[in-house]
């Protein structure tokens, strides 16, 4: 089975986890080329783990929190925002998908119900609550690994 990365050099090989299930890919093409995906898997590796959008052993990058003056509006996934709630916007997980995102030593748990961040290098939006969970609503940004729950 194969899979598509950027910057990973041609046959390394690669474990992705996913819902519960795991396959080991090699990487032997370049992409993905859509903004928030890490990997893309072929369609056999796909079958294995029933979806294309899952993060592969966790995904490192910034994490910012957003909210202040939206409770009430809509969300992407059609909920309403509450900035109270441990939720959280991410380019391309599904709407639904439970997350740990680690900040600094601390953890919290979040549902995805919005698209974003829409900030270059920023990996998940969380709402002020979970930013406040990890530390973060003074600084508003912080090197954080998100992985799938």
């Amino acid at each position: 089975m194969t899979a598509a990365h950027k910057t990973l050099p041609f046959g390394t090989n690669v474990k992705v986890d996913c819902n519960g299930k795991s396959v080991v890919v090699r990487i032997n093409d370049r992409g993905p080329f859509v903004a928030g995906r890490i990997l893309d898997v072929s369609q056999g590796a796909a079958q294995h783990l029933v979806t294309l959008l899952c993060l592969v052993s966790g995904e490192s990058g910034i994490c910012s929190w957003y909210g202040v003056g939206l409770d009430g509006q809509y969300t992407a996934s059609g909920e309403k925002y509450y900035g109270n709630l441990m939720t959280a916007a991410h380019k391309t997980l599904p709407f639904g998908t439970h997350v740990k995102a680690t900040c600094n030593g601390k953890s919290v748990t979040v549902k995805i119900n919005d698209r974003g961040p829409f900030v270059a290098g920023r990996i998940l939006d969380l709402s002020v609550a979970a930013g406040a969970a990890v530390g973060i609503k003074d600084s508003g940004l912080c090197q954080c690994t998100v992985v799938t729950v």
